[in-house]
């Protein structure tokens, strides 16, 4: 029982400093005096548990009372129906040479995109991770819903101008209307029309 216990943690610190680190197969066996059949096994031993238990923490459920709690509150009564905000997010990484050109996004950083749906309670209801850093929020979007990413019926989600207006499920601002808090806290302005309000 105790060497099942040790090779579980094993492979545990083994996918750990290979997410963190980015780390090779080789620069692992080498460490670890192991062979790369090892490391890759470990590896994708916890890559499977973790695709397992998926669907149990990462899910659209928010309880009903935690829903109606927040929709009695001034700020969200205009949303009803407005499950949470989807968004994208860009995390610097390192990548090989070769492909630094299509991880390269507009701000000249290497990262990768990542696309994240929470509820009001900031609670992940979903992710993608791992798309280029040169690919849009509207093509991340599109690869979600080719790979399974449903928006509930009845439900909506707060986006951002990144979003096209095609999608029907996501409310985005009213185009060509400010919409950054930072502009409003530096114009020291109110809105003038129901967009800029929206937008707000």
């Amino acid at each position: 029982r105790d060497r099942k216990i040790s090779i579980r943690g094993f492979s545990l610190l083994v996918f750990l400093e290979y997410i963190g680190q980015d780390v090779t197969c080789r620069y692992q066996a080498c460490c670890y005096y192991c062979s790369l059949s090892t490391i890759q096994r470990c590896r994708m031993k916890v890559l499977s548990a973790m695709t397992e238990i998926y669907n149990m923490l990462v899910n659209f459920n928010v309880p009903d009372y935690e829903y109606n709690n927040l929709m009695k509150q001034d700020k969200f009564k205009h949303f009803e129906n407005c499950r949470g905000a989807i968004d994208g997010c860009h995390i610097a990484i390192k990548v090989k040479s070769d492909l630094k050109g299509s991880f390269r996004n507009r701000k000249q950083i290497i990262s990768t995109n990542c696309m994240v749906v929470a509820n009001f309670s900031l609670i992940i209801m979903y992710a993608v991770v791992g798309m280029d850093g040169s690919a849009h929020d509207s093509s991340v979007l599109n690869f979600a819903y080719n790979n399974g990413f449903n928006i509930p019926h009845g439900w909506v989600l707060l986006g951002d101008a990144g979003y096209a207006l095609e999608y029907e499920k996501i409310l985005t601002p009213y185009r060509k209307t400010r919409y950054h808090l930072k502009e409003w806290a530096n114009s020291n302005l109110r809105p003038a029309n129901k967009e800029e309000l929206f937008n707000l």
